[in-house]
């Protein structure tokens, strides 16, 4: 009864959210960067990951899910989105504290490197005009590049997971965001709870409140932005056949933004997406696997050799180009 009322407390505060907000002044994509995702697994699952447990990447989808962590376990991911244009990279660790406990730090960062800024060679006239310099030579009044600069988003993670009994998992996350673009910079502080609970061996259910308190984000230039927090329930299904396993998963994310033309599905200022997710497993060698993030198509493969195991997941955008995503994963079991 406990366990249901904890879950029912979180579940109880997400309803609240959009009367809480409805008087705020948000900002629609002061969190868009995060909101891919990390792990190539996650990706080409199609996101559907908040019932997920034993992996890395739970520090993003759902702390709670770092409980099922045994040893040690360490992730690198590095993804390039939109054909390249695009750099996004996580790295985590996850160390298990004791048998009911796992803490976990990681770090990701978006960026977009080598950001050309260009100036006229004679700023006060038209572009495309002919003019004579001081040396009294015909010019084409073209653009030149003066300096690049680099347009970065970062994260730092530290998580705490606790399995509270055989069927419960609670977990919590803390992230620092710093934002940097050229001359600008922001600092800004968030907060993540979430659950998962095992109905039964092959069944579990999660649930994550990203963005908790909501997130302000500050610029050193007066400007603030403040995400708000967001909410996501999941669900995963196991089936064991014949040295298969079958991996089936679905949830459905709610944001608060009122981002009505960027989603199929709204109500009011909610937006809703779902998620789905498919793995089919060959003796925990290989591993293949498809998703619907959205109305968007994901898939990947994954191979175990050993202690490592080596992800890749991709996904299609009709104007931006492919998104590719590589991740290695170390386990290592205290003995």
């Amino acid at each position: 009864m406990k366990n249901i009322k904890n879950i029912g407390t979180l579940c109880l505060y997400s309803l609240l959210l959009p009367t809480v907000l409805a008087a705020q002044n948000l900002t629609k994509y002061g969190g868009s960067f995060l909101e891919t995702g990390v792990g190539a697994r996650s990706l080409s699952l199609g996101g559907a990951c908040t019932a997920m447990q034993g992996d890395v990447a739970s520090v993003y989808w759902n702390p709670a899910g770092l409980a099922a962590i045994e040893g040690l376990q360490m992730q690198g991911m590095h993804s390039e989105r939109f054909a390249g244009m695009v750099n996004w990279d996580f790295l985590g660790v996850a160390i298990q504290k004791n048998s009911s406990t796992c803490l976990a730090v990681a770090f990701y960062r978006l960026g977009v490197d080598g950001i050309p800024l260009t100036r006229l060679q004679n700023p006060d006239l038209p572009l495309g005009e002919i003019y004579v310099d001081e040396d009294g030579k015909k010019q084409i009044n073209d653009p030149y590049v003066f300096k690049r600069i680099d347009d970065s988003e970062n994260a730092f993670v530290i998580s705490l997971s606790r399995k509270q009994s055989r069927q419960l998992s609670l977990g919590g996350s803390a992230r620092i965001i710093r934002k940097a673009a050229g001359e600008y910079s922001a600092w800004g502080l968030g907060f993540d709870f979430g659950a998962v609970y095992s109905i039964k061996e092959t069944f579990t259910a999660g649930v994550i409140v990203r963005d908790f308190t909501s997130t302000l984000i500050a610029w050193n230039g007066g400007r603030r932005e403040l995400i708000p927090p967001s909410l996501q329930l999941g669900a995963a299904y196991f089936l064991r056949l014949a040295g298969f396993t079958v991996q089936t998963l679905a949830d459905i994310r709610a944001g608060f933004e009122n981002r009505e033309s960027d989603t199929g599905l709204h109500l009011g200022r909610t937006n809703l997406e779902p998620r789905l997710g498919c793995e089919v497993d060959y003796h925990g060698k290989v591993a293949l696997r498809a998703g619907l993030m959205g109305t968007t198509f994901t898939a990947g493969a994954g191979f175990h050799l050993s202690i490592i195991s080596i992800d890749y997941g991709f996904y299609p955008h009709p104007e931006l180009g492919t998104t590719h995503q590589i991740s290695a994963t170390v386990q290592l079991l205290d003995k």
